[in-house]
């Protein structure tokens, strides 16, 4: 009787730890893919054209923790003239791309949605600079979301709310 009260404790801790863990997994595992196709794209982009091209929030629309279809992303201008090609064909999170110039202030480009908490790696870099944005829904509760953010000033991958 104690070993099964035992095991229902455990599990009562246990289980919801490991779907929170899921949820993490999930979401990071598809935007270090996505980030990785948008990095590569953008430093080609700034090597062939002299500038970065700004993204807009592609896949559009309600965010939940299934995954949406990416074929309006594929046919917007942003996306052909970059020549993004998703890594799935269905996405969890939708992707910005913010860009400036030298000089620009990125501050609130790390501060999606106007959640703080991100490192910024300077206020006034001296060079033109992207920082890629991920918003994700992962919980389904259409009020906190997980942000991943990456740049060309810093390519740590740094979350925000991660797992909601």
């Amino acid at each position: 009787m104690i070993v099964v009260v035992i095991v229902a404790i455990l599990a009562a801790v246990v289980v919801p730890n490991f779907f929170r863990e899921s949820k993490k997994v999930t979401g990071k595992s598809e935007v270090v893919a996505m980030f990785a196709e948008l990095g590569t794209k953008q430093d080609r982009q700034k090597s062939e054209k002299g500038s970065y091209l700004a993204v807009a929030t592609c896949p559009t629309g309600a965010l939940s923790a299934s995954k949406q279809s990416i074929s309006a992303c594929q046919s917007a201008a942003d996306w052909l003239a970059l020549g993004i090609m998703s890594p799935e064909n269905e996405l969890r999170c939708a992707y910005t791309v913010v860009v400036g110039d030298a000089g620009d202030d990125p501050t609130m480009a790390f501060q999606p949605d106007g959640v703080a908490g991100a490192s910024i790696p300077t206020t006034a870099p001296g060079v033109g600079w992207y920082v890629l944005q991920a918003k994700c829904n992962m919980d389904s509760s259409g009020s906190t979301y997980s942000y991943y953010l990456s740049s060309s000033l810093d390519q740590k991958l740094q979350t925000l709310n991660e797992g909601h």
